[in-house]
């Protein structure tokens, strides 16, 4: 046995709020080390990251550019009347 024990992920979160001032003495941690000129770049950018994905929540994944359904695509505006036919014969039915 290793000697940890296992918890819920919401038990762990009460946990941490409850001792960690609501989470502020977390947050305030990684602030200084952001603010830290003594410490690495690469220590530096992870305190960034961990705040902002905190703060403004993590940015979407990267699509590829040729993903079905991703792509160029026109909208026309006034291509029909105002009962909502097609003005272009092409497309009457």
């Amino acid at each position: 046995m290793s000697g940890f024990v296992t918890i819920t992920q919401p038990a762990f979160r009460t946990h941490i709020r409850d001792h960690t001032a609501e989470g502020k003495e977390l947050s305030d941690y990684v602030l200084s080390e952001f603010c830290d000129e003594n410490a690495s770049i690469k220590e530096r950018m992870d305190a960034a990251t961990w705040l902002a994905d905190r703060g403004f929540g993590k940015p979407a994944p990267v699509r590829d550019n040729d993903a079905p359904g991703i792509g160029d695509f026109t909208i026309t505006i006034g291509d029909h009347d105002a009962r909502g036919n097609p003005l272009d014969e092409r497309y009457k039915w």
